[in-house]
């Protein structure tokens, strides 16, 4: 599943003041790193974000929020969303700021 280069150019755009380091994902998707963590992948038709457990449900309850599941596993710390969910730059902001505030509360390892 290739990237969607205009939800990519979208999410770029945001994210540029974070530096985002951008690496290929399984699938063919497009990952976005901050400070090393996976803040969002971009897909053909679908974003994966970074979620906090405490809000997954809530977040679940958005339009176009679904359960990522790999494996027959379902992820906790990741969440899909299909377009309709970030069909507007205020939206896609709003997905974006969340994993940011996530990958924010996440300690850095030290390093050895």
């Amino acid at each position: 599943m290739a990237s969607d280069p205009r939800t990519l150019a979208r999410v770029r755009k945001i994210l540029s003041p974070h530096r985002p380091v951008e690496k290929p994902m399984v699938g063919g998707s497009r990952g976005m790193m901050v400070n090393g963590k996976l803040c969002v992948s971009v897909g053909a038709d679908r974003i994966l974000v970074r979620v906090d457990q405490a809000s997954r449900s809530k977040l679940l309850k958005r339009p176009g929020a679904r359960p990522m599941k790999m494996g027959g596993k379902t992820l906790t710390r990741f969440i899909y969303i299909d377009p309709v969910g970030y069909r507007t730059d205020t939206q896609l902001k709003a997905w974006l700021q969340q994993s940011l505030d996530v990958i924010a509360s996440i300690p850095q390892k030290k390093e050895a």
